[in-house]
């Protein structure tokens, strides 16, 4: 018999209900597991499954229903499971399955000391001639054995199997069947490789690939136990595949494995970017010991043990590079210099050839030139620019490079440029590369644009990550190349501008600037786009808006035909809604959502926009200077205010002269790590499992509800109202957040932001860029940041920028619901009056004030 772990418990009626919904549906799992009667094929060789299990009570039923409900007879399959110090029911669930396959299934139980040990632990009871590590919380297809075994059978010399595996998410139960990681998988077909080609690509997944058990033994090897938080598979699989002197390597393309990725993120690997250890013993103990166990084997590093750590590595310069705060999560500046000091280390083992020959996908080039100049002292064996835009009708280009030493020709003439921006990018506040974005002006019937540098290294041009070009382009070609695709996209000879807020919900800048042109440039063709069953509708058609249904085909033919987009959204439903290069065959105007005072490059980067507004002196230079880690020219920025300040200012001193209501603003605004998947090409997100018990909503649910802040309102006659984030309304009217009664809740009605600013006598938020409206209007707010150190550690998708709230901020800070209310208090003395230092800290920065935002936004735009 088992012996039963202790366990929490947890009621029969809920686990049930919960493996239920956990359980995937025919459509995600690609067929049903379950034995089949009269099955043909016999299993020629005999497996060992080695598991870890750790509280797996959720999903071992449908682990062990995948590998015993195979196509094949299963008799040649065995288990042996090691608890690693389960309190669950566990080891019940396995006593279950081992009384209905007798003989099948070994269990053993340690004390917890991580899954490396719980495998090694494991390995020690193989007897079978093939071994794996199915995760117990993971699933494989139901002809998963057949195919390998098949394989095995077909190639005799073979010493190692590794199967195409596919994430399966869980919170909308999806299998992703293509992911960067499994890119070398030739869909449909196996394929081979003999031990030491170099060619032969990564592998990662020690629970999706069957070894020899004998090469084990013989090489004495294990999983290294030091090796946290991850890369312990890939440590191992180095060191098998080193160690094997000769037979073949199978990638079974049919064989599916199904990696469960846990909705609440809660596996080791989903948290092992906030594990220092990731920083500090990964590469040390994992990429170095792999590259110095190579060179000490064979004398050299094999150019795929190099691309196997470089494709590791990549996700490093993605989390890390100009993100301050995720740099912060391996430890202190001494630590973060180790972190520096370990890739210097790593790096003297890969050759320039092994970098550069990386896919752009892991590695851009700029990274690539970077990590050459930094870590290894060398020069790139050539240089990189990119074609960004390019305008046929202005005749102007935008051109990315990595050196400024780049001199660029139309005809033989070097062209001066129009403008010239440098973005400079730091690794752990270490400098890494630089990104320069040129702005040309090429002649009209210029025949061939050229780039060299100085020292004869060779230019190359890219253009659309597809082709590149070496030393010179023809123009003719390179128009041809950039505007493939553009005829789809005809524009109208009516010059239109399509505006657009999000596609469900208006009142944003989009809608402001659009009134404002309509009323006093009726020569003008504009309409704007907005779901017909968004509430706000029926009040703009009255106002007579031009209105086209978003994401109806009459929405397809007008933003087909627009000669502009204008929105106060970012986001790739907008600028790239048919996925394609449809963005770059218009301008795009961001007019911006709010007031920028946080580092968002790392997000803002990822397009170029014609022109975005700005509404700070400080918020321009933010975003234009050089150095700045935005990519963005001084051209491409217009200080004009937003549009919304306009009808804000007026409503404000309406209300002034004339109060009919007087109110308390809770306007906090949202926490990206709760956002859910997007729902199609719309701002509508999924609603997140975890937001019912996160700190953003007990929070503000608590502070809602405070009976003092109630008494307060009573006291001074102010109307408690609270107006969430557009991605919160889904959660009130799903019952996840509750509001008391006497709170009135905003967004959900027709009523204009501005309404509820306007009248608003004081203010609180968190960090929300919207509560910089109530300060342009001269109202007092309160910052209440009771997770900022959260909400700057990265997790939000921002950094810290140019504006510090204790310095630069327009209200008392404040970190617990006792200092909210006492700053509320004293305000409230002060009879709501914004006094010294905010007032004078305002008149610095709100010089666009003037009720003219839509007037100079306008003005810009035409000049394009």
């Amino acid at each position: 018999m088992l012996r039963k772990a202790a366990r929490k418990c947890i009621p029969l009626s809920i686990r049930k209900r919960i493996r239920k919904l956990l359980r995937p549906s025919g459509s995600a799992a690609e067929g049903k597991s379950g034995v089949q009667a009269g099955k043909q094929y016999q299993l020629k060789n005999h497996y060992t499954v080695v598991s870890a299990v750790y509280n797996m009570e959720l999903y071992l039923d449908d682990y062990f229903e995948s590998i015993l409900g195979q196509t094949c007879n299963t008799s040649n399959i065995f288990f042996v499971l090691v608890d690693d110090g389960s309190t669950d029911r566990s080891a019940e669930i396995i006593q279950k399955w081992s009384d209905r396959h007798p003989g099948q299934i070994t269990y053993l139980c340690q004390e917890n000391a991580g899954p490396g040990a719980a495998r090694n632990r494991g390995l020690q009871e193989v007897t079978t001639e093939w071994v794996t590590f199915i995760d117990s919380d993971d699933k494989v297809a139901p002809n998963y054995f057949e195919e390998v075994d098949r394989s095995i059978a077909g190639h005799p010399r073979a010493v190692m199997e590794t199967c195409r595996l596919f994430y399966w998410h869980m919170i909308d139960n999806r299998l992703q069947k293509e992911s960067l990681i499994m890119r070398h998988f030739n869909k449909g077909k196996n394929m081979y490789y003999a031990v030491g080609d170099e060619q032969m690509p990564p592998v990662f997944f020690m629970n999706a690939t069957f070894f020899k058990t004998d090469l084990i033994r013989r090489h004495e090897l294990s999983i290294d136990e030091r090796l946290r938080p991850n890369f312990e598979d890939g440590k191992f699989l180095a060191q098998y595949l080193l160690s094997a002197e000769e037979g073949l390597v199978g990638y079974l393309d049919k064989a599916h494995y199904y990696y469960r990725k846990r909705a609440d993120q809660s596996s080791l690997i989903d948290r092992s970017w906030e594990d220092p250890r990731k920083y500090l013993l990964v590469p040390k103990l994992g990429y170095l010991e792999i590259l110095q166990y190579a060179q000490e084997k064979l004398g050299y590093v094999p150019l795929n043990i190099q691309k196997t750590i470089l494709q590791d590595l990549s996700w490093f310069f993605k989390e890390l590079e100009n993100q301050p705060a995720h740099c912060r999560k391996i430890g202190t500046p001494e630590e973060q210099k180790d972190f520096l000091n370990s890739l210097y280390e790593i790096f003297s083992f890969i050759s320039l050839d092994a970098l550069f020959s990386m896919p752009g996908a892991f590695l851009a080039f700029r990274r690539k030139a970077g990590i050459a100049k930094t870590f290894m002292g060398q020069e790139p064996p050539f240089m990189l620019c990119k074609l960004k835009r390019l305008n046929p009708t202005r005749r102007q280009i935008l051109v990315e490079t990595f050196d400024p030493n780049v001199s660029f020709f139309f005809d033989g003439s070097k062209a001066t440029p129009l403008e010239v921006k440098r973005a400079d990018v730091e690794l752990c506040s270490t400098p890494f590369y630089h990104r320069y974005e040129i702005w040309l002006e090429y002649p009209k019937g210029a025949q061939l644009f050229s780039y060299r540098m100085p020292t004869g290294v060779e230019v190359r041009l890219d253009i659309r990550e597809k082709k590149t070009f070496g030393r010179s382009i023809s123009m003719s070609q390179l128009v041809k190349l950039f505007t493939k695709d553009w005829n789809q996209y005809p524009q109208s000879s009516r010059n239109t501008w399509l505006f657009m807020d999000r596609d469900t919900q208006a009142d944003d800048n989009a809608e402001h600037l659009y009134r404002y042109v309509m009323k006093n440039h009726p020569e003008q063709d504009i309409a704007f786009a907005l779901r017909s069953s968004s509430k706000d509708w029926k009040r703009l058609k009255s106002e007579g808006f031009n209105l086209v249904d978003f994401g109806s085909p009459q929405f397809d033919e007008q933003l087909k035909g627009a000669s502009m987009i204008l929105s106060s959204q970012a986001d790739e439903y907008v600028y790239s809604y048919f996925g394609d290069n449809f963005f770059d065959s218009k301008d795009f105007v961001f007019l911006q959502h709010g007031i920028i005072m946080n580092d968002l490059s790392s997000w803002l980067n990822g397009f170029i926009p014609s022109l975005m507004l700005t509404t700070t002196p400080q918020e321009t230079s933010h975003l234009a200077s050089d150095g700045a880690p935005y990519i963005y020219t001084p051209r491409q920025i217009a200080l004009t205010g937003l549009p919304r300040h306009d009808s804000l200012i007026e409503k404000r001193r309406d209300h002034t002269n004339s109060p009919e209501r007087s109110t308390l603003l809770v306007i906090p605004t949202w926490r990206r790590y709760l956002s859910g998947g997007r729902v199609g090409p719309s701002s509508t997100m999924k609603l997140s499992p975890t937001f019912a018990s996160s700190e953003y909503k007990e929070t503000w649910e608590d502070l809602l509800q405070s009976e003092h802040l109630k008494a307060f309102a009573e006291k001074q006659g102010l109307q408690i109202v609270f107006h969430p984030h557009p991605n919160v309304l889904p959660y009130l009217e799903a019952g996840k957040m509750s509001v008391p009664p006497y709170v009135e809740t905003a967004g959900s009605d027709t009523r204009s932001f501005q309404d509820y600013v306007a009248e608003a006598s004081v203010c609180i938020t968190d960090y929300s860029s919207a509560a910089l409206d109530a300060s342009l209007a001269g109202i007092p707010v309160v910052y209440y940041q009771f997770d900022k150190e959260k909400f700057f550690g990265g997790e939000h998708g921002l950094e810290r920028g140019y504006f510090d709230f204790e310095r630069d901020g327009f209200g008392p800070v404040t970190y617990n619901p006792e200092q909210c209310l006492a700053a509320l208090e004293t305000l409230a003395s002060q009879d709501f009056a914004v006094g010294a230092p905010y007032s004078e800290r305002a008149a610095a920065t709100f010089t666009m004030a003037d009720g003219r935002c839509c007037e100079r936004a306008y003005e810009a735009i035409r000049k394009l």
